[in-house]
């Protein structure tokens, strides 16, 4: 059953600005914008669900809620959620415990081929501007970019997932922002066990005392396999973690963590800070200033066939085939191809990665670890002539000259 419970650019003092729905909600095709609604627990400024809401072809902008706990700018859902090939653009917002700028949902969130982009909640507690997933995330094929919170303990400028099982593949969290004290994970935060797989997560931030995770903040276990996190930072005394900020295990496989910087007093792990175990396989972790990792006494550090920027004397665990140097002599990120792009139609891209520099001491020098292909997706061999570079781009099998290289 749906209600209208107003036309679009009316505020209301209930929930849903444009639409409220007593049970699922499909919007295909469908443009939602510039509603409100305002008031204590004022949920959906462009439209409320109390049951499952789907999104095909369809576009939300420009919505916004005003008032204390009134979750979801573009969009409210109780239940789960799922954008296919779907825009959420430039909602807000704006009043105490008013999570997800760009929406918020009770349940699971399943993106594909999805934009989340220029969305912000601006008040305190006020947690993930681009969107909330009360249970988890999904997201394929999409981009969460541009994204931010700007005020006291507002975690994850582009989007929180508070369940178990987030599942990030082939997407571009990028330019999501934190600005508040104690705002964690400029990208994202993640409260359970969650995968990133041929992500990037670059250009992210957080400025404010004690703010942790300018790429991401976890608190629990986060395992990245041909992924990149590169030239996030963290700003603000005892502002840590750059790149990643974790309070448990992290296992990174052929991935790329370089960068990322921690810029006030006390601020530590410039790549990444750990407050658990990491283990690092076939991975870059190098260039991240001059502290690369931070850990915790007792933490097992295990690294097989990797790049490390900092000491020998880090590696507490099995410390097998690595390189130590601080310059991996790597291309800035750019397009460097890819199988699939990411993000609805119109506004698509490829996921950036590193491209090595023909010197880099991570030619050839990697571990497989049974991947196929390497960030970039099919097509992209991940070993080249029987060898394997270290990190998440395979240099190819190119005429290589003294300035770079070229395919012939």
């Amino acid at each position: 059953m749906t209600l209208d419970c107003s036309s679009s650019g009316i505020e209301t003092f209930s929930r849903g600005g444009a639409i409220c729905s007593e049970g699922k909600l499909t919007l295909i095709n469908t443009t939602v914008f510039n509603n409100s609604t305002s008031g204590e627990h004022a949920y959906g400024g462009g439209f409320y669900s109390f049951g499952e809401s789907n999104l095909t072809n369809s576009t939300v902008y420009s919505n916004s809620t005003l008032g204390y706990n009134s979750d979801g700018g573009g969009f409210y859902s109780y239940g789960s959620t799922t954008l296919n090939n779907s825009l959420v653009d430039n909602n807000s917002t704006s009043g105490r415990f008013a999570d997800g700028g760009g929406f918020s949902t009770r349940n699971e969130v399943i993106l594909n081929n999805t934009t989340v982009s220029g969305n912000n909640t601006n008040q305190d507690h006020s947690n993930a501007g681009g969107f909330h997933a009360g249970i988890r995330a999904i997201v394929t094929n999409s981009i969460v970019s541009g994204n931010f919170t700007i005020a006291y303990g507002s975690d994850g400028g582009g989007f929180e997932s508070l369940g178990n099982n987030t599942v990030l593949t082939n997407s571009i969290i990028s330019g999501n922002s934190t600005g508040g004290f104690s705002a964690h994970g400029g990208g994202f935060v993640v409260y359970s066990q969650s995968t990133l797989i041929n992500c990037s997560v670059f250009g992210n931030s957080t400025a404010g005392h004690l703010s942790k995770g300018g790429g991401f903040a976890a608190e629990d276990d986060v395992t990245l396999i041909n992924s990149t996190v590169s030239g996030n930072s963290t700003s603000g005394d005892d502002a840590i973690g750059g790149g990643i900020f974790s309070y448990n295990n992290l296992v990174l496989t052929n991935s790329t963590i370089t960068n990322n910087r921690t810029t006030s007093a006390n601020s530590l792990g410039e790549g990444i800070n750990i407050r658990g175990d990491l283990t690092l396989n076939s991975t870059i972790l190098s260039g991240n200033g001059t502290n690369n990792l931070t850990t915790n006494t007792g933490d097992i550090i295990n690294a097989s066939n990797s790049l490390l920027g900092d000491q020998k004397a880090e590696i507490t665990g099995n410390n097998t085939n690595n390189i130590f140097d601080n310059s991996p002599v790597i291309a800035p990120m750019a397009n460097n191809g890819c199988a699939i792009m990411a993000g609805v139609s119109g506004m698509q891209a490829c996921i950036q990665t590193h491209a090595l520099q023909n010197n880099s001491p991570a030619i050839d020098t990697g571990h497989s670890n049974g991947l196929m292909f390497d960030q970039r997706g099919e097509g992209f061999l991940r070993q080249v002539n029987d060898q394997t570079d270290i990190g998440a781009f395979e240099l190819p099998a190119d005429v290589i000259f003294s300035d770079g290289f070229e395919t012939i």
